[in-house]
C-alpha cells in the first residue's frame, strides 16, 4: 500500500482467496511523500480495514514505511515518532506459521510473470 494512493485491495483480496493467506502485513510506503504524517496514515488504515472487513480478514499489522529512507524497515524511525508498533523484519521474524497446515496442502508456487524465449537460426549450406 503507498501512502499516496490506495491500490492494494486487489493484491489482498487475490492473496486471501487463492492463498489461504491468513496474516497480512499493510505496509504504508512512501512515508516520505506524504512528510510522515500520521493523520492521512491513520485515515488509509481506516480505509483498509474497511475493505479488510468486507473481504473476511479478520487482522492485519500496519506499519508506516519509507522503502527510500529505510523508516521502520530495520529500524524504527525517527520520521515517526507516533509508531509503537514493530520495524517490519522484526514482525516478519516472529510470525507464527502453521506447519501443519502448510504441509496438508500440495505444493502451490505462484508465477506473477513468465516469458518462454524461442530461437530461430537459419541454416545455410555453402
Amino acid at each position: 500500500m503507498r501512502a499516496r494512493g490506495f491500490d492494494a485491495d486487489t493484491a489482498a483480496q487475490l492473496s486471501r482467496t487463492c492463498h489461504r493467506i491468513k496474516r497480512l502485513v499493510l505496509a504504508v510506503n512512501k512515508m516520505d511523500l506524504i512528510g510522515y504524517d500520521q493523520v492521512r496514515y491513520d485515515a488509509i488504515v481506516a480505509d483498509y480495514r474497511k475493505f479488510a472487513d468486507s473481504i473476511g480478514v479478520a487482522a492485519f499489522v500496519p506499519m508506516p514505511i519509507s522503502s527510500l529512507g529505510g523508516d521502520n524497515i530495520t529500524l524504527l524511525s525517527s520520521n515517526t515518532p507516533w509508531y509503537r508498533g514493530p520495524t517490519l523484519l522484526e514482525h516478519l521474524e516472529t510470525v507464527e506459521i502453521d506447519i501443519t497446515e502448510a504441509q496438508s496442502r500440495p505444493f502451490r508456487m505462484p508465477v506473477q510473470w513468465s516469458t518462454v524465449q524461442t530461437w530461430t537460426f537459419a541454416a545455410s549450406r555453402d
